[in-house]
């Protein structure tokens, strides 16, 4: 409900990255939102786990281009992020730069 809408866009799920969650919480950061954590008695969402090493693969390769993605868009955690966030960027960076630490040299 939230797609292409002025509410959508100031509250709601950031779209336009294969890494969903991780973007909508850097933006959020970065738009000067407070996190806090939140542990319900009970569970609220269970969670879906890939059920084979084809999807494992699958779900892996998905996270890494959407990572990369994040890194080299105009939202880079270091340009984009650094001055909005300070050294938590750094860590949004060190998970971006993920897929280039998989490299084995």
């Amino acid at each position: 409900y939230e797609d292409r809408t002025e509410w959508g866009s100031k509250l709601g799920f950031r779209y336009g990255s294969l890494v969903e969650d991780y973007y909508t919480g850097y933006r959020l950061k970065c738009e000067g939102w407070r996190a806090i954590f939140c542990y319900p008695e009970r569970p609220a969402f269970l969670g879906d786990a890939p059920m084979t090493l084809i999807d494992v693969l699958g779900q892996c390769k998905r996270w890494m281009v959407g990572l990369l993605e994040v890194l080299f868009s105009k939202y880079n955690t270091l340009i984009f992020g650094l001055p909005r966030i300070g050294s938590l960027a750094l860590a949004y960076n060190y998970y971006a730069c993920w897929a280039i630490y998989s490299i084995p040299l």
